[in-house]
């Protein structure tokens, strides 16, 4: 009785710990795919931004930039959250940044003021199109205004708001 109790008890913390190890892979396998459409996401949004002709107004490219950035995350609020993250597994982050910061960089600020000057646009752009994927407003939930109606209300006041900080940045370049 004793030595059955133990191979029972051996045999259930073998099953235990085979099941705890199958729903690790699987969770790992679960987030390597939401890294990898991420990743996907943000290579099309860099790709397309990449297409972008320079023109003499780092404002205006920046500007252009950042409603493409936001058009992809306002379709995927989901987006948003894995786009502040720094975890080395994506590259195509990196080019957004990247690309956000070389027209930042044609402003002629410090190296300091560049960075929060990437920082606030990237925190502005993910934060309103993240915002938008939250609850759906009760208007939209009882048909007063369409969805699609709530979307281009959001998309103005984004540019406007877009408009301030971009503002801001050019006043501090011009300081």
């Amino acid at each position: 009785m004793v030595g059955s109790a133990i191979v029972s008890s051996v045999l259930s913390t073998i099953s235990t710990t085979k099941a705890r190890h199958s729903a690790n892979i699987g969770i790992h396998a679960a987030r390597r795919e939401v890294y990898v459409r991420v990743e996907h996401i943000l290579g099309e949004v860099v790709d397309q931004t990449d297409g972008f002709a320079d023109t003499d107004d780092p404002i205006a490219d920046l500007r252009a930039v950042a409603i493409a950035l936001f058009a992809a995350v306002v379709e995927r609020p989901w987006l948003g959250r894995y786009l502040m993250r720094d975890n080395g597994t994506q590259p195509n982050g990196v080019r957004m940044y990247e690309e956000l910061g070389r027209h930042v960089m044609r402003l002629g600020l410090s190296p300091r003021d560049t960075f929060h000057g990437v920082s606030a646009v990237l925190g502005f752009v993910i934060g309103t199109a993240t915002d938008l994927g939250q609850q759906v407003p009760a208007e939209v939930r009882d048909g007063t205004v369409s969805g699609e109606e709530l979307i281009a209300r959001a998309a103005d006041q984004f540019r406007a708001g877009l408009d301030l900080v971009l503002a801001g940045l050019r006043l501090q370049a011009d300081a």
